[in-house]
C-alpha cells in the first residue's frame, strides 16, 4: 500500500498541456503532486512513478534525520532507550 492509496487522485484533460493530468492537491505538504500522460491510464501510471520517487525521498530524509539524532546523542553522551524498555512502558 502506498501513500497515494489514501488520497483522491483526479484525472482531467488539460487544453494547455494537450494531455491528461493526474493530480492530488493534498499531497507533498499541500503543494500537490501531478503527472501527465497521453491517456488517463498513462497519467495515472506516471503519477505512480512520481509517488514512488517521493516515497524514496521521504525514506532518505528519515535516514538522514535518524543519523543526525544518533550523532547528537553520541556528542551529548546520551544513551538510546532499548526497544524492550519502550515496549514495556507502553504495555506492548
Amino acid at each position: 500500500m502506498t501513500i497515494a492509496e489514501h488520497y483522491r487522485v483526479d484525472i482531467f484533460w488539460s487544453e494547455e498541456d494537450a494531455m491528461f493530468v493526474a493530480v492530488c492537491p493534498d499531497l507533498w505538504e499541500g503543494k500537490g503532486v501531478s503527472a501527465l500522460g497521453d491517456t488517463r491510464e498513462d497519467a495515472l501510471r506516471e503519477f505512480g512513478v512520481v509517488m514512488e520517487l517521493l516515497e524514496e525521498m521521504e525514506d532518505e530524509a528519515d535516514v538522514v534525520e535518524a543519523l543526525e539524532a544518533l550523532e547528537e546523542m553520541k556528542a551529548s553522551g546520551e544513551q538510546p532507550i532499548p526497544w524492550v524498555d519502550i515496549k514495556a512502558e507502553l504495555g506492548l
